[in-house]
């Protein structure tokens, strides 16, 4: 049998002074995730570097 493997992009807009908690809710979520979900094995998230809201 192979494996599927899909990516599926997500694009937040996080508020200027909520970035450190969109953060950790992001890694809580990430986590219950790895533990709850099934098939799924990771997760990252990136930031715009250029991006006037940082």
């Amino acid at each position: 049998m192979s494996e599927e493997i899909v990516n599926i992009g997500f694009f937040y807009d996080v508020k200027r002074g909520h970035e450190s908690e969109f953060e950790r809710q992001f890694s809580d979520v990430l986590r219950y995730l790895k533990e709850n979900g099934k098939g799924i094995k990771d997760a990252k998230l990136y930031r715009e570097v250029d991006s006037s809201s940082t």
